[in-house]
């Protein structure tokens, strides 16, 4: 037996990398001893001796050492005391930090911090605490959703055989840029019903995109949405604004509003004349009288972009629809041609097919086909536009603001859409009628034996039929009024007067057609003269030739005044003078010798389908009944819609001190053909060079060559022939001056233990660009063919990160090789992030 039997104990740190030592204690002479050495209680292979290396495997467990005592038939097993084994800490760590300016659309870099060499880092930005998704590098560019949200990079550290750190930076808050200019918008224009008034955005950055919403008296205008906005009978009086909202991408929106204009309460006398004589249908609008004379043709007078300006487009016509801004006619092939401002009417269905009639409202449209099916198109918000599936034939249609009325083939009628004052309600009692009229908020038709009834909005006493009236045999219902023909072929009118729309001339004598507009109404009396009555603010109040009338003579002076999109709108100056016809004036492009609009008593007419470089010239000639004309001509004028633009950009970022940059470019949007460019630089910390020239291609293509030592921007600008600067474009240039970095190396060797192999550790030193301070990785010749030449090989070496700082730095390599090894270093640099940069040496050593 053994006189004593001292318990085993063990000794060292708990650290991968340590070793332990089992110590026996004193036994009896003579004693042997074996040792095993568990992981947690379970013998780990191999590890027999009275040492122990600790493994990154025993993270976490309790490592302890059983001991085997033997002598002669004697034996003692014993266990020792345990170690834990833990990760190691860092003893070296810093708190990331952010760099960069906090708006939105720049970028943020974070940077780690001095941390023990050998760590590994990765990033997660966070948005008021929570994880960004997909940001996980060092750089993090702010979007649109980060505005005034708190950002922050979490910063989560990794070493073999450490414990994992994650610290966060301080948050900072991001906000969208704000414009270095911003304006109040004007407006310009006559401040009357009838007249086109624009708005006018000012000086703002370059790049803003703009919005607009006209106002009356400070509430919004429903459907006022662009630059231009043409007052309504409603707005008399009354105070109008536009308010302007400026938005760019990763700004602060700017939202401003004009100053206010009060439109004139009454509407002013204009000139009255005749359309022609031989009036075949007749149609009035808001602003706007039409007529489709027996030879076909159309003519129009009023506003022109609310249907009192035919396009040259329009042939021979059979009828005519005007309601509110918009025209529509039948042409001689039962196609349906119409123009104006309702730009869902203006769509006209491409499968319409064959009409036989047609009537507009406010914002849609209705036709009749061959087959006597209605068919309707435009906007439906009140669902006037659906046809109710039961309707059937029908013999006519006519629309409202936002309602429409049919005539079924049995005589009676079907109202629906808009039914706010009951204008779609048709009275029960009705019966069969020869005729219908819906007006802007009521209808009225005629029966078969003659008798009007009406229904709908009577606020001004459009749906009370006088008492008085008897049998009719015309009918038509204006905005707030009607009119009739009574059976003695007489005119009658009632509801509002409020511009004498109702108020009757008293020598219009006997009249073969009525038309009820939107503030003036007009008759065809007999022998084909036209008798207008009412508003004549843009001269929609035509009159006959046989009455005394003030119309323009001949034109003085015609100048282009405004473009919207691929249109212009001639402006014509006349001379006044009284006298019996007016002539329609028809404008001519002196290039084509094509007419390209035609106008009445209007002050000009809108131009369309320019195209885009062409130099235009426009002529005019009128003339009276007495054979006097007058041509005049514009000036040439060039149509270019948008300025040039220019884009350019550097061959490459990366340059050696002193080297030549190459900056090719192009320039697009051209209205003319500029021979050249000007171009001038700026260095970091030095004043601009002067404007040089350089050469455009015929692809519009060019570049400049320029020797660059420093960070530059540079600018372009080109000129047409009147030497006109069009447009400066600014490029900046990020530009790395490169130095000599010499690698030099110190390394031993020695042999290794296991036989055939050679080994040992290579310390590399790196001294290099003073101005460089990034990270290193160390490379061999095998990884370099491995990786990039993938050849397979044998060989192992393990690799190392060190840190250069101010162009000091070392690191080591331990490696196992067979013969001749190759080392080197690959090189990031943090502070150019975009450029990945090469710094590659290499050693030999020969075994």
């Amino acid at each position: 037996m053994f006189s004593q039997t001292p318990s085993p104990t063990i000794s060292g740190t708990g650290e991968v990398g340590q070793t332990l030592t089992a110590f026996t204690g004193s036994w009896d002479a003579g004693t042997a001893f074996a040792f095993q050495w568990l992981r947690s209680g379970t013998a780990i292979p191999g590890a027999t001796s009275s040492q122990y290396r600790i493994q990154s495997l025993d993270i976490g467990s309790e490592i302890s050492v059983r001991l085997t005592s033997k002598k002669f038939v004697w034996i003692v097993e014993q266990e020792s005391n345990t170690i834990d084994i833990g990760q190691n800490e860092f003893v070296t760590r810093s708190q990331p930090t952010i760099s960069g300016e906090a708006t939105v659309g720049s970028s943020l870099t974070a940077s780690s911090g001095i941390w023990d060499s050998g760590a590994t880092f990765s990033f997660q930005w966070l948005r008021d605490g929570l994880g960004i998704s997909g940001a996980t590098s060092s750089k993090y560019t702010l979007q649109e959703i980060d505005d005034a949200k708190l950002v922050s990079v979490r910063l989560t550290v990794e070493k073999l055989a450490y414990l994992t750190v994650t610290v966060d930076s301080e948050s900072v808050r991001a906000s969208k840029r704000t414009f270095s200019n911003t304006s109040q918008p004007s407006i310009t224009g006559e401040a009357r019903v009838g007249s086109l008034l624009s708005a006018s955005t000012g000086h703002w950055d370059s790049g803003v995109t703009f919005s607009y919403q006209w106002l009356r008296d400070s509430v919004e205008i429903p459907g006022a949405t662009r630059s231009s906005y043409q007052p309504q009978m409603e707005d008399l009086g009354r105070q109008i604004a536009v308010r302007l909202k400026g938005e760019k991408l990763t700004f602060n929106s700017v939202t401003k509003t004009s100053n206010l204009i009060t439109i004139s309460p009454t509407l002013p006398t204009g000139s009255k004349s005749s359309i022609a004589d031989g009036e075949r249908t007749l149609a009035t609008g808001s602003l706007a009288t039409c007529a489709v004379l027996k030879s076909g043709q159309v003519y129009c007078a009023g506003d022109t972009t609310a249907g009192g300006n035919v396009p040259v487009s329009v042939g021979r016509s059979t009828e005519i629809s005007l309601r509110d801004s918009t025209a529509c006619a039948i042409q001689l092939d039962k196609e349906v041609k119409c123009w104006g401002q309702a730009l869902e009417i203006l769509k006209v269905p491409a499968n319409l097919g064959k009409t036989i009639q047609i009537a507009s409202g406010s914002k849609h449209a209705c036709a009749i086909s061959e087959l006597n099916v209605s068919r309707c198109w435009g906007s439906n918000l009140q669902r006037q536009s659906t046809v109710p599936a039961d309707l059937g034939k029908v013999s006519k249609v006519s629309l409202g603001a936002f309602h429409s009325c049919a005539i079924t083939f049995s005589g009676f009628v079907r109202c629906w859409g808009l039914d706010d004052y009951g204008q779609s309600d048709v009275p029960p009692k009705l019966g069969r009628v020869s005729n219908i009229s819906a007006g802007y908020k009521h209808t009225c038709a005629l029966s078969s034996i003659g008798l009007v009834s009406c229904w709908g909005r009577n606020d001004y006493g459009q749906s009370e039929v006088p008492q008085d009236l008897g049998k009719v045999s015309g009918l038509s219902a204006g905005y707030n009024h009607n009119c009739v023909i009574t059976e003695t072929s007489m005119v009658r009118c009632w509801g509002s007067d409020s511009f004498d729309q109702s108020t009757v001339p008293a020598d219009i004598g006997k009249v073969e057609q009525i038309a009820a507009g939107g503030i003036h109404s007009c008759a065809v009396a007999f022998l084909g003269r036209l008798v207008c009555w009412g508003a004549n603010n843009v001269g929609q109040s035509t009159q006959s030739s046989k009455l005394p009338v003030v119309a323009a003579l001949t034109p003085t002076k015609m100048k282009v005044e405004r473009v919207q999109g691929n249109s212009v709108f001639l402006k014509i100056e006349q001379e006044q003078q009284s006298t019996d016809d007016l002539v329609i004036w028809r404008v001519v492009d002196t290039g084509s010798k094509k007419t390209v609009c035609q106008i009445g008593i209007a002050q000009g007419c809108w131009v369309n389908g320019l195209v885009n470089g062409k130099t235009y010239s426009f002529s005019v000639t009128g003339s009276n009944d007495a054979g006097k004309t007058k041509t005049v001509t514009s000036a040439s004028w060039l149509y270019c819609p948008a300025n040039p633009s220019i884009a350019a950009s550097p061959a490459s970022s990366l340059v050696l001190n002193g080297s030549s940059v190459k900056i090719s470019g192009s320039v697009s949007n051209l209205c003319f053909d500029p021979k050249l460019v000007s171009f001038r630089y700026k260095e970091t910390g030095k004043a601009w060079s002067s404007w040089t020239s350089h050469a455009i291609s015929k692809y519009k293509k060019f570049s400049v060559t320029k020797k660059l030592t420093g960070n530059t921007t540079v600018q372009f600008q080109v000129k047409d022939g009147k030497n006109t600067i069009h447009q400066t474009k600014q490029l900046p240039i990020k530009v790395r001056i490169r130095y000599a970095l010499p690698l030099s190396f110190s390394w031993k060797s020695v042999k290794n233990a296991q036989g055939f192999n050679q080994g040992g550790d290579i310390t590399i030193k790196f001294t290099g660009d003073k101005e460089f301070n990034g990270t290193c990785t160390v490379l061999s010749e095998t990884d370099y063919a491995f990786n990039f030449a993938l050849t397979p090989v044998g060989s192992e070496s393990r690799f190392t990160e060190f840190r250069v700082r101010n162009g000091y730095g070392s690191g080591k390599v331990r490696m196992r090789w067979n013969g001749k090894a190759t080392v080197g270093a690959l090189c990031k640099d943090p502070k150019f992030t975009d450029i990945l940069d090469f710094r590659y040496a290499t050693f030999k050593a020969n075994f």
